[in-house]
């Protein structure tokens, strides 16, 4: 009981150490700046393709978490309709189930085309999908990026057709 006790008078403790903080750190200049950084619109926007990309290999992968490849969900974050992320994405693999292997590239010839033609397709049918889908709110958005999602997830799925 004793130890409970405790716990909760820490508890409580840094709960008001936390009340007289934060008006401190809200001043701070550098919480300033990482929350401008974060409220621009091209870093959400690139958030969010990593989150699509990272969510589409884990489904694609069969719900296994340590198969995303870190590379292609940080080059999904790069802006632009440049082919190179998508490309360096598709190419290179680095995936905390085979870490121990480093960067690593596709087995043949024919499983780094289905990779490189998935990601330009997902690539090209997402903007598409999003100039002729703009200006219908957000349920216009909501479809857009469903759609979005199922090309990803089938152009990270087709690679496995080449084993």
């Amino acid at each position: 009981m004793h130890s409970a006790q405790a716990k909760a008078g820490m508890a409580i403790m840094a709960l008001v150490g936390s009340a007289f903080a934060a008006p401190i750190l809200a001043a701070s200049p550098a919480v300033a700046s990482i929350t401008s950084v974060l409220s621009n619109p091209l870093v959400q926007q690139g958030a969010f393709n990593m989150t699509v990309n990272a969510g589409s290999q884990y489904m694609a992968n069969g719900g296994d978490v340590g198969d995303i490849n870190m590379i292609e969900v940080g080059t999904a974050g790069i802006p632009g309709t440049n082919l190179i992320p998508v490309v360096a994405g598709e190419t290179f693999s680095l995936t905390a189930n085979k870490f121990d292997q480093g960067v690593t590239i596709p087995n043949s010839f024919s499983k780094w085309g289905i990779q490189v033609g998935g990601g330009i397709l997902s690539n090209r049918f997402g903007k598409a999908t999003d100039n002729h889908m703009s200006g219908q709110g957000f349920g216009g958005a909501v479809v857009s990026e469903y759609f979005k999602l199922i090309i990803e997830t089938g152009s990270n799925a087709a690679p496995s057709l080449a084993d």
